[in-house]
Formats: structure tokens, sequence, C-alpha cells
């Protein structure tokens, strides 16, 4: 899975936009990204604000850590994204808290200077999702791509709960010699179809 979600050049609607399941996660993949582009942009003020020193094992990862040093847009672009999502978890009753959200309001707080990047304008960032989803304009290539795989679980969780279900109705099927089996798995075909 990507690293990063550009689901709107808006940030706040690029959080809502990502799904409650995945939302702590994300926060916490944000943190790290954020933290570990610090450190190529602001070395030192990184060291004395105590933020981790993270190696991306990741090509994924690092392409995207590598964007947003580039520019201060990027950078601010993805701590507003990351507040946003801690915002829209707080609102989705899971805790008051998020972990990372103290770090995220420091990186926030202490945000390197403009000068520090190597330039101040936008580029979309890279598309890390495999190249059919790929398209001229990045957001929408990013929510085809981020849709499929919602759509993709939701296939395999069904088709996990029809597996399980069959294993049961196959076990009532050989205790007491009936067809629901059969039955079952006929309708369950047809809803298929």
């Amino acid at each position: 899975m990507s690293e990063f979600l550009f689901l709107s050049r808006n940030p706040a609607k690029c959080a809502q936009l990502i799904k409650k399941g995945e939302l702590c996660e994300k926060i916490r993949t944000y943190k790290d990204i954020l933290c570990a582009a610090y450190w190529i942009v602001k070395p030192k003020r990184a060291k004395r604000l105590g933020l981790p020193k993270l190696i991306c094992k990741s090509e994924s990862k690092k392409q995207i850590v590598h964007w947003i040093a580039q520019s201060f847009m990027h950078f601010e672009f993805v701590i507003n994204v990351a507040l946003a999502a801690c915002e829209q978890y707080t609102l989705s009753g899971a805790e008051i808290w998020h972990p990372s959200e103290f770090a995220l309001l420091n990186i926030e707080e202490n945000m390197p200077p403009r000068s520090f990047f190597h330039h101040d304008y936008w580029e979309d960032p890279p598309q890390q999702f495999p190249h059919r989803f790929h398209t001229t304009d990045a957001v929408e290539g990013y929510r085809r791509w981020y849709n499929s795989l919602t759509t993709k679980k939701r296939e395999n969780a069904n088709s996990t709960k029809f597996v399980a279900k069959r294993r049961k109705l196959t076990t009532v099927a050989n205790s007491n010699g009936s067809n629901t089996f059969q039955q079952e798995l006929s309708q369950h075909s047809l809803r298929v179809s």
C-alpha cells in the first residue's frame, strides 16, 4: 500500500477521504515520513527536537520523503493533512488524542524555514501504485487506486465469510444427511453471478 494518500489538493478533504479503519495507521505513517523529511531538510534541528531518525526501507517511502523534502509547499501540505487526519480521528470517537499528534504539532510549530528547501513551488507527488491506475491527474489516479483497494477488501471479506459458512454447512449436511449446503451454495452462486 502507498505510504501517502493524495486524495485531494485540499488537506482537510484529503483527510476526510481516508477510511476510518486506516486513519490511525495513516497518521502514524505521516508522522514517520515527515520526521524522515525533516532530517533531510534540517538535520541539526531535527536532532535538537528529538525527532526519530527513520531509515526508509521501501522505495515508495523514500520517494515520498524526498518529494516532501523538496518543497516547503509539499512539507506544509503533508503536515496539514496529518493534523486534519488527527482531527478526524478525534471526531470519530476513537480517542481524544492520537499518540502521534504531539509529534506532529511539534513539527508544525518548528517547521524548517522556506530557504532550507530546494524550491517553493508545487508538484504533484509521485504516483506510487500500479501503472494501470496512473493518470495525468495524480488526485484522480490515487482515488481510483484507493477505491479499487476498498472494493477488493470488501470482495475478499465476502468470500471469506462464504467459505466459513460453507464449512459450517458442510459439517451440518454431513451430520444429519440434509442437502442444506447444496441449497445455500446455489443461492450464493446466483448472487455472485
